[in-house]
């Protein structure tokens, strides 16, 4: 199976802010990060909607869900028999999807 070629390692959300002289927030975003801190992306949430905050929550779990979902298509033939080649097709599609394939 394919390799994710990514960022290595965990990835997790936090929060960023910037405050003026006096401490006074004048922006912030989230943020994800790798397991050393280094950034992998950010978004400024400055009258961001809950949809664009989700997103970047989505974005944020990406490589775990690849990483499950790869584990789950170890188990394509027994899925394939309960459920049919639709579902499991869906999944190869995704996976190939994010993995540039």
């Amino acid at each position: 199976m394919k390799e994710f070629r990514g960022t290595p390692g965990e990835w997790r959300l936090d929060e960023w802010i910037v405050r003026d002289h006096e401490g006074l927030e004048m922006n912030g975003g989230l943020q994800i990060l790798d397991a050393e801190g280094n950034l992998i992306c950010s978004s400024t949430m400055s009258g961001a909607s809950e949809i664009e905050k989700a997103d970047v929550r989505l974005m944020a779990a990406s490589k775990d869900l690849l990483e499950a979902l790869q584990g789950l298509m170890e188990f394509a033939g027994i899925i394939e028999e309960r459920l049919g080649t639709a579902e499991t097709g869906k999944a190869r599609a995704a996976i190939a999807k994010a993995l540039g394939s």
